[in-house]
């Protein structure tokens, strides 16, 4: 048997004749944990001392990603983005990696550098997700993204890139806006148009916890308790 993670992968093993349609099983992802990464397990006096940490005002925008900072995962683009808008944006970047220095040089020159912080390992992620008006993955490709899956779960809209394990998630831009690998125009249009109306952010944002329970952990180790048992049996 062969497990694959998006229907994308499934028609993809089909036409490369990889395994026959018998041998093939799709389970979605490896699931997300909707009881942690829910928005109500999350306290306003959490967001409140993470942007006191941050220097950030209450009220102030922020964008987010969650990805090693490494070639591939289009950090930069981001910040050509962020850097464009007309409104002053707050910008995390969670995680490690060896283009870090690259990346603070790039924001300075820029101008944004007081305004993008690089946080390193966090264990927080709900936390700064909840404290983000979007959330951002700008990645040249991926597998099912675990940052998508977080943030629908969280309720936070996301601007993906339109590659494979993004747009499945996303769909028609039920729950964030889709944009092509390397346009920084079109990521920033996305972000501004999601941070210019807030109803059409939360309305996003609700229906992206309205479809990640599809991908709820309980329901993924379900499939595979009984995807060992048919195994078993035989």
């Amino acid at each position: 048997l062969m497990v694959v993670l998006t229907p994308a992968d499934f028609d993809a093993a089909l036409e490369q004749k990889v395994a026959v349609r018998e041998r093939l099983r799709l389970i979605p992802g490896i699931g997300v944990d909707t009881e942690r990464f829910d928005s109500a397990s999350v306290s306003d006096s959490d967001v409140a001392a993470l942007r006191s940490e941050l220097r950030i005002a209450h009220d102030d925008p922020v964008v987010l990603t969650v990805a090693r900072i490494a070639a591939g995962k289009c950090h930069d683009d981001m910040l050509r983005a962020v850097a464009s808008l007309d409104r002053p944006v707050h910008t995390l970047l969670a995680g490690d990696g060896p283009l870090v220095d690259e990346l603070k040089e790039l924001a300075d020159s820029l101008g944004i550098g007081d305004r993008v912080h690089f946080l390193g390992h966090r264990t927080d992620v709900p936390t700064l997700m909840k404290a983000s008006s979007v959330t951002v993955i700008a990645s040249e490709r991926e597998g099912l993204s675990r940052l998508v899956l977080e943030s629908m779960s969280m309720g936070v809209p996301i601007v993906g890139s339109d590659i494979r394990g993004v747009r499945e998630l996303i769909g028609d831009d039920e729950c964030g806006i889709v944009f092509q690998v390397g346009d920084v125009k079109g990521l920033a249009s996305a972000i501004e148009a999601l941070m210019a109306s807030p109803d059409l952010a939360a309305a996003k944002g609700s229906k992206g916890r309205l479809l990640v329970q599809e991908y709820d952990i309980n329901k993924v180790l379900e499939a595979y308790e009984s995807l060992f048992l048919q195994v078993a049996a035989r």
